[in-house]
């Protein structure tokens, strides 16, 4: 058995991990992180900032360390996590659905993440210019709506993102169901808006890994 370890912070995308990590399930560290002066340090002080650079180069959440080496991005993690377990199939049960699995995982962490929320909470990585902030927080924010709209047309009447079974890709897309909440939007809203992504995060909420990780982060559930 590998000695694992994530590295991850309440509420943040470090949950897709920590929730497969619980549903394996399989023995792991949970190594909570805060905000420091300079950047995400160990939550009991044991570590800096600088010190977790040497694990995560970027300074971000989540890392999962695997006997002693780093993966630093999500979709790369949920990944190799679907993979420990691939009779479950949440990795995909041929290779067009990993080929679909990677595509989702890939535009979600890279895209709607990165340009999306990435603009709506960090305007200072798109301009040093602080009048400019509220236009990129803007855009941003019309720009995670198309996203969104785009994940409940991929769903489409499907029981998951992917076709007829739980994925990692679902275990994801709950982050950002949860994280529309930044946009002022109700859960009657995100409902109403996205009919077939809350059948599908509703059905994932159910899930005993799901439900362990967001009382371990001490987050709300979305669905009761």
């Amino acid at each position: 058995m590998s000695s694992l370890a994530l590295y991850h912070r309440d509420g943040a995308c470090s949950m897709a991990p920590h929730i497969r990590l619980l549903h394996l399930p399989i023995p792991f560290t949970a190594v909570p992180m805060i905000d420091g002066p300079d950047g995400y340090q160990a939550a009991d002080g044991s570590f800096s900032h600088a010190d977790y650079r040497k694990i995560s180069p970027a300074g971000f959440v989540p890392a999962l360390v695997v006997d002693g080496q780093a993966l630093t991005d999500n979709a790369a993690m949920l990944t190799y996590l679907a993979g420990l377990r691939q009779d479950e199939g949440l990795g995909g049960s041929d290779e067009w659905e990993r080929a679909k699995i990677g595509e989702w995982l890939a535009w979600l962490a890279g895209t709607l993440h990165g340009r999306g929320f990435g603009g709506l909470w960090r305007p200072g990585r798109y301009s040093d210019d602080e009048t400019m902030w509220p236009s990129i927080e803007a855009k941003a924010r019309g720009f995670i709506l198309e996203c969104f709209a785009r994940i409940e047309a991929g769903i489409g009447g499907k029981p998951y993102a992917v076709g007829e079974r739980l994925t990692v890709v679902d275990i994801m897309l709950h982050t950002f169901w949860r994280w529309s909440r930044a946009l002022s939007l109700s859960q009657e809203d995100m409902v109403a808006r996205y009919p077939g992504w809350a059948k599908v995060m509703a059905k994932v909420e159910k899930l005993d890994s799901v439900r362990s990780a967001m009382a371990a982060e001490g987050q709300e559930l979305c669905f009761t």
